[in-house]
């Protein structure tokens, strides 16, 4: 679920965040809250063409999950 990020003041408001945010981010002075029927927020990866890093490959199989899925829309 999409989070709304608002500094403790009231003053400050943000665009949406994901649930992950909170957990990377921390302040006391940041309030985290459930955007209840906000869309999803999408999640992209992107990469060089070329010669890449030898971990790409599976962290693509990560992202698309155990059924192989090629987007989460």
């Amino acid at each position: 679920m999409p989070l709304g990020l608002t500094s403790a003041s009231g003053r400050a408001k943000l665009p949406p965040n994901t649930s992950a945010t909170p957990s990377n981010y921390t302040h006391p002075s940041l309030v985290y809250s459930p955007l209840a029927g906000a869309p999803a927020v999408p999640v992209v990866l992107a990469w060089r063409e070329g010669q890449g890093h030898p971990a790409i490959p599976d962290l693509l199989a990560l992202a698309r999950g155990p059924r192989g899925r090629r987007s989460l829309s």
